[in-house]
């Protein structure tokens, strides 16, 4: 791979908020200039910060129509009726589906899920689901993560009977349904800090709102009510996954959820631990659910296999959430073959664009499976820093996913170029299209002219937090880090610049991961750094004394615990 060099940038901060908590909190002034750099601004938004107290979040009826949909579900649960809970394909949608149906079943509602194969069928409320309700009698349909653009599938549903409460958090159109509960925290009318929610988070609300109802009315003296906290480990697994930021709300159920996963006995979250390697002794951070977890429920739905991704988050059978984890496993697997696969065919068109200059990167194959290309582009957008789309060629169409970094909006970039498009749709760094196949060369000059015009430069930049001293590094201020998280979206992982010298050499671990020990100037203990996929363009430059921008954690290896320094980039220096 190509070696494209980083520019550093320590972050320009208000230093006079800086020496204020520095004298009013007991925390080392790195921290706190990285706390400074998430928003913390006084002593009562740093005690927010830190407290994630699930007190402070904002009640469920503060979203429009939810006190609408939370009476409809009671009533459907007083009157005894079937409803259908449909979800979108990937992590987050499947998780506000298995959390609806936990739930349900805990309240004694009959409902049954459906989920679209991702392969076969595209995003929002499938053509299927329509047939499946009509033919099971159900009168109410629930969408999660998904529907608020769905205005024919919810017409003929309504024209056939059967209602339907939408919970999404996709920003609606201007052509809304006009015969559905719609529950969005993008509609006109929600609050601001709401914004952000997951499709499983809009889903979690619904449930609180529901529990709410139930009380109201006295349903609770049958059966103890549900507790929802020890809902909120699929909440973190879905928010996660969908890289909503955490912030606010999302940052307590986040962080709150993290806590539920580490001592979840659920039997999916059980087995999902064990075969990802993961110790159930262990505490779970956001890292392990974004790297290790999340793509596994996602690789089951690339591969068209979405429902035994929902069946593992829903069992109550250990037996059985065994046997799915290690069909999950084969799937990630397979997932992973073919998008190294498809990012080096990628690569070399992607390699060609760059270097001609051009502001975005647009490929397609006809081989490129239609369930991994936004990881590829993924991949593509991080390794070049401009957006990038990679399509599917499937006969006279062409199927694209989309992403984006450093400001870029694709969603806005792709409205410019609705004409060529048959459907498109998505978040600003996150988003797909579909267009006709003899139309893609006049989309790649179409959708370069809208990145032009946001005049969004290729992000190759790294953003230092605060400087660290290799010397004061050990687990007390580890303890103190800890309590900063969960990192994510909008609060971003800290960056730390430290100055080392490289004790004997750098060697490759696993596949094209460096490896070295990092020594402060002035002696000390030394500290192992990892560098993942760094080996073949910072291997031979990692000698001697060096500066590196870091993230220390701890490691767990082998029943082993010690101080790591994870790499986010390093370069030589002159003594």
């Amino acid at each position: 791979m190509r070696f494209v060099p980083k520019n550093w940038h320590l972050r320009e901060l208000n230093e006079e908020v800086v020496r204020s908590l520095s004298e009013n909190l007991h925390f080392p002034e790195s921290l706190i200039r990285v706390m400074v750099a998430r928003g913390v601004r006084d002593e009562k938004t740093a005690t927010e910060y830190l407290e994630k107290a699930l007190h402070s979040m904002a009640g469920p009826f503060q979203l429009r129509g939810m006190e609408r949909a939370a009476k409809r579900v009671v009533d459907a649960l007083q009157s005894q009726e079937k409803v259908l809970v449909h979800g979108d394909f990937d992590a987050d949608g499947i998780s506000a589906t298995a959390l609806l149906q936990i739930f349900f079943r805990e309240i004694h509602l009959s409902s049954f899920p459906f989920i679209p194969n991702r392969l076969k069928e595209g995003h929002g409320i499938s053509p299927n689901a329509v047939e499946l309700a009509i033919k099971e009698n159900v009168s109410l349909v629930i969408t999660c993560d998904c529907g608020i653009s769905n205005v024919s599938e919810i017409a003929q549903l309504h024209e056939s009977g059967i209602e339907t409460i939408v919970t999404d958090h996709h920003r609606p159109p201007d052509n809304l349904p006009q015969s559905a509960i719609l529950v969005d925290p993008h509609l006109e009318g929600n609050e601001q800090f709401l914004e952000g929610l997951s499709g499983v988070g809009v889903a979690f609300m619904l449930a609180l709102a529901v529990r709410s109802v139930m009380r109201d009315r006295g349903l609770f003296k049958a059966f103890d009510e549900p507790n929802l906290k020890s809902y909120l480990d699929i909440v973190a697994l879905g928010t996660l996954a969908d890289m909503a930021p955490v912030v606010g709300q999302n940052r307590i159920l986040v962080a709150h959820g993290l806590r539920e996963m580490s001592a979840s006995s659920r039997p999916g979250f059980v087995s999902m631990r064990e075969q990802s390697g993961l110790s159930l002794d262990d505490s779970i951070s956001a890292t392990d659910v974004g790297f290790r977890l999340a793509p596994r429920i996602n690789a089951a739905a690339r591969l068209g296999r979405a429902m035994e991704a929902l069946q593992l988050l829903t069992t109550d059978s250990l037996d059985e959430a065994t046997r799915i984890a290690s069909q999950v496993e084969d799937w990630n697997r397979q997932r992973r073959e073919l998008e190294e696969k498809t990012t080096r065919l990628a690569s070399v068109d992607a390699t060609r664009q760059v270097e001609k200059g051009n502001c975005a990167i647009v490929v397609g194959g006809e081989n490129f499976h239609p369930g991994i290309i936004g990881l590829v582009a993924q991949r593509l957008s991080s390794t070049w820093g401009v957006p990038a789309f990679v399509f599917s060629f499937e006969g006279k169409v062409a199927r694209g996913s989309a992403r984006a970094r450093g400001g870029a909006n694709i969603v806005k970039a792709l409205e410019g170029c609705k004409d060529l498009l048959h459907t498109y749709g998505g978040h600003q760094e996150a988003a797909g299209c579909v267009l006709e196949r003899d139309s893609f060369e006049a989309f790649q000059r179409a959708i370069r002219n809208e990145f032009s015009k946001q005049k969004v430069a290729a992000v190759h930049e790294v953003f230092i937090d605060a400087k660290l001293e290799l010397g004061h590094l050990n687990r007390g201020y580890l303890s103190l880090l800890d309590q900063l998280r969960p990192f994510g979206v909008g609060n971003p992982e800290p960056s730390f610049w430290v100055r080392a010298r490289v004790v004997g050499g750098a060697r490759e671990v696993g596949k094209n991961h460096l490896k070295l020990r990092l020594r402060s100037p002035e002696g000390g203990a030394s500290f192992s750094a990892i560098g993942f996929n760094m080996f073949e363009t910072h291997g031979s430059r990692s000698k001697g004394m060096v500066e590196a921008v870091v993230m220390p954690e701890l490691n767990s290896w082998n029943g082993n615990t010690e101080v790591q320094l994870r790499l986010h980039d390093i370069r030589p220096v002159s003594i």
